[in-house]
Parts: C-alpha cells; sequence; structure tokens
C-alpha cells in the first residue's frame, strides 16, 4: 500500500497533514456555530495556517462567524501575568523540556543575566547555571526558589512593565468585548487559555469565561472547568491515540514564518494623537522554516479550494455522530463531512507520526525546533541519535533513569520515531520499545495524574 511506504514531501502533506488539519478546522466552526459562538481567535503560531483555511472556509460557504489571528505567545502573554498569580507563578515557569537549565528558567521568569546569576548564588546554582536538568531536579529546584523572596520581586517589577500593553493590545483585537468568542489552537495542556482568560477579567474587573478548541489535549491546567476546553483527536483518557502522536513534529509543521511574540509596543495612532494602537513585537529572528511555511500554506489552500469543489458538486452526506471514540467529548453533537474519512485521515497521521518511511523521517527530522517559550534553542525535532544512544533509550532502561536509578545520561529527541528511523538498524523493535515507554507513561499519568 502506498500509506505505509510513505509520500515524498510535497504529496504527504497534501494526503496526510493537510486533510488532517481541514477536518480540524471544519470541526471547529461546526462547533463554534452550533454553540452560539460570533467570533474565533486562531492563536499564533500554530493557528497561522488553520486561520486560513478557517477563513476559505467561512469566505467560500459564506458562515456566520469570524475568524481572526491572534498575535501571541506563552511567554508574552505570561510576562505580563506572572505579577497577578504570586509564587504561583513558577508554576508555569518550573515546567520540563528539553535540555532545560537553570539559565533557561531564569529567562522564562523575565530576569536579566545580572538578576539570574544573583539567584543562582542564593539557590546555590552558580556552578550549575548551564547544567541541563531532568523534571525531578526542576520540582527540587522549585521548593527553593519559593523561599528566596528576591526572585519574585525581580519578577515583579518586569511583569508590571508588560501588563498594561498587553491588556492594551487585548481590548484592541476585541477581547475585552462581549462577543460570544473561542480561542483555536493545537493544544496540548490548555494554559495559555488560562492566561488569557486570567488577563481578560483582570483587564474588564470581573471574571470573564473563554473557550478552547484544540486538536488534542493531554490534560487541562489545574483547577480548569473542563468544559471550556473541547478537544478533537484525543483527551485526557484517549491514551493510545497519545501514544501514537507527536505533538513537537504537529507544531513544527503547522507554525508561522513570523517570529515569537516577546511582547507588545504603544505607539500614537497617525491618523488620532489622542489614541494608541498597539503592536506585537517579534523576537529578532523569523522561522527557521519560514520557506516550508509558506510552501505548506499554499499547498493547504490548494487542497481546502479543491475540497471545497468536491463538496460542492457532490450530494450532501453529512451526518451527525455521538461518538466518544472519535471525539473527546461526546456529549457535544459533531458533524463533519465523511466521518470514514476522518477515521482514515486520522490513521494516516499517525502512521507517519509513529512509523515514518526513511524518506519521511530524513525530511521532516531536519526541520529545526525549539519546545522552550522563549525559544532559547533551536534544533532539528528528530534529534541525530546513533545506535549506542537509542539502546539507552529503550524502555526499562529509559525508565530507570528518568527515576534516578541508573545513573545516565539521555538525550531528548522532539520526535524520538524519527531519530530512531533515521538511525537504522532495528528499527521496528526499537520503535516497539518507545511505544512501551510512552504507553507506560500515560497510563501512569491517568492512573495517579501525574
Amino acid at each position: 500500500m502506498k500509506e505505509e511506504s510513505g509520500y515524498g514531501f510535497e504529496e504527504s502533506f497534501l494526503h496526510i497533514w493537510a486533510p488532517a488539519i481541514t477536518d480540524y478546522v471544519e470541526w471547529v466552526l461546526t462547533e463554534a456555530i452550533q454553540s452560539g459562538k460570533k467570533r474565533l481567535y486562531f492563536l499564533a503560531r500554530d493557528g497561522w495556517m488553520m486561520y486560513h483555511g478557517a477563513q476559505r472556509i467561512i469566505d467560500k460557504k459564506k458562515l456566520d462567524i469570524e475568524a481572526r489571528y491572534l498575535k501571541v505567545s506563552r511567554y508574552a502573554i505570561r510576562s505580563a501575568e506572572y505579577h497577578l498569580m504570586g509564587e504561583k507563578c513558577l508554576d508555569l515557569i518550573c515546567v520540563g523540556g528539553i535540555d532545560v537549565t537553570f539559565e533557561k528558567l531564569m529567562k522564562r521568569a523575565l530576569l536579566t543575566d545580572e538578576e539570574a546569576r544573583h539567584i543562582a548564588r542564593l539557590s546555590g546554582y552558580e556552578e550549575e547555571y548551564k547544567t541541563v536538568l531532568n523534571y525531578r531536579q526542576i520540582q527540587e529546584l522549585k521548593v527553593k526558589l519559593k523561599e528566596i523572596k528576591l526572585l519574585f520581586k525581580y519578577i515583579e517589577q518586569h511583569s508590571k512593565l508588560n501588563y498594561e500593553n498587553t491588556i492594551g493590545y487585548l481590548n484592541q483585537e476585541g477581547l475585552l468585548e462581549k462577543t460570544p468568542y473561542a480561542l483555536v489552537d493545537s493544544g496540548w495542556i490548555g494554559t495559555l487559555q488560562m492566561s488569557i482568560q486570567h488577563l481578560v477579567s483582570a483587564g474588564c474587573g470581573e471574571e470573564r469565561r473563554i473557550d478552547g478548541y484544540y486538536y488534542g489535549l493531554y490534560d487541562v491546567p489545574k483547577d480548569a472547568q473542563k468544559e471550556q476546553y473541547k478537544s478533537f483527536y484525543f483527551g485526557k483518557k484517549s491514551i493510545w491515540r497519545k501514544v501514537y502522536f507527536s505533538n513537537c513534529l504537529f507544531e513544527t509543521v503547522f507554525s508561522s514564518p513570523e517570529g515569537m511574540m516577546v511582547g507588545y509596543e504603544r505607539h500614537t495612532d497617525v491618523s488620532n494623537s489622542e489614541t494608541y494602537i498597539y503592536l506585537p513585537v517579534e523576537s529578532n529572528h523569523t522561522n527557521p522554516n519560514r520557506e516550508l511555511m509558506m510552501e505548506f500554506k499554499g499547498l493547504l489552500m490548494m487542497y481546502v479550494d479543491e475540497r471545497l469543489r468536491d463538496e460542492q458538486s457532490k450530494p450532501s452526506n453529512r451526518q451527525k455522530i455521538d461518538d466518544e471514540n472519535l471525539y473527546e467529548n461526546g456529549k457535544h453533537v459533531k458533524s463533519v463531512n465523511d466521518i470514514k474519512s476522518v477515521k482514515k485521515n486520522f490513521r494516516k497521521l499517525a502512521r507517519l507520526m509513529s512509523r515514518p518511511t526513511q524518506a519521511e523521517a530524513e525530511s521532516y527530522g531536519d526541520m529545526q525546533f525549539c519546545d522552550d517559550i522563549i525559544e532559547f534553542k533551536f534544533q532539528p525535532v528528530a534529534a541525530e541519535w546513533d545506535l549506542e544512544e537509542i539502546r539507552k533509550q529503550r524502555f526499562i532502561n529509559k525508565l530507570l533513569i528518568k527515576l534516578n536509578i541508573r545513573k545516565q545520561e539521555l538525550h531528548e529527541s522532539a520526535w524520538p520515531e524519527g531519530s530512531i528511523t533515521n538511525a537504522g538498524g532495528r528499527i521496528k523493535s526499537h520503535l516497539r520499545q518507545e511505544r512501551m515507554y510512552k504507553l507506560f507513561m500515560y497510563t501512569r499519568k491517568a492512573i495517579v495524574g501525574k
């Protein structure tokens, strides 16, 4: 089968990625209209291609809903939110990732290099300033940081400086209005939704509810109202779908050409000197995959146009479904074109992510990726692993290392399946070991909650 042998770079986008994201966008539009939403905000940068696809569908089908592209990032929004949170801001700062160091944590916390070095001395991390920390070490550090009052003074000072302009931008884009709207993003945890809701509520002076639509959700933020978080492909209990999914690869492919938003600036409106406009500030570098993002957008528009033409030329076969195995929230009515086709597209995406061909692993694996909110360092989404590294990554050995029982160093990969395929050797066996590890971790998470 061609599906098993894989596609070329352009062909794989048209046959796998474009159908997957268009299915999602159609679901979002259907859900939003049925729930009375009048506006959708597609969040930068994962929402860039989604936004363009949605806008094309809205225009062609003349749907009664507005799509907007909101230029935000976790860093830009959280940097204005921290001072409202007190020491709880450490819950957003002290989280895991690839190659997390004390230095990187302090950059998340908005500190200057001088301030960060000061906190390193106070916490006993001066010698380990650039040492990579695992999740357990990060949580141990978090306990120490809670006792350092100066840290929170630094964070508060920087955060307050960002607050006014951030609220100004959100207000300018209509988020403080009472128009029924929702956010749209790739997903994973949904913390950005909670942060935006926190800032909007503070800006309005009253509690506001904001809903969000996501391609997938591994979990939702602690204390969140779960009904505000709706997922398409997988949710918290969808263990097997998560095993065969790579969120890092997904957000590498579905990004935008622009740089990350690092904050907002206020400017005087040239047409009215008594008013201000708020402009997003991008980082000083664009997406290293910029040319591919432009190519992928063109391919997506081509696919959406062709799909809309096919729909117009065929009798309507839209059907209502209530299938908890297809969608996480079975209680919500779903309407999408050709449910069998959607399921087939799910399988294609799972195959590429979990069992890529050599050509797919090489092509997509070379795309540059950064998982941190500050884009501290880019690297290939499929890190270069040799066979010795892959042996260390086998299920039992990896588990023992993660539990600090076995003292070895693991080199993380954002897309392990791509790294394994590129390395060669007993690929099927090594991929099976990776699936076993993911299955264990997601099952454990579902049982014990962490």
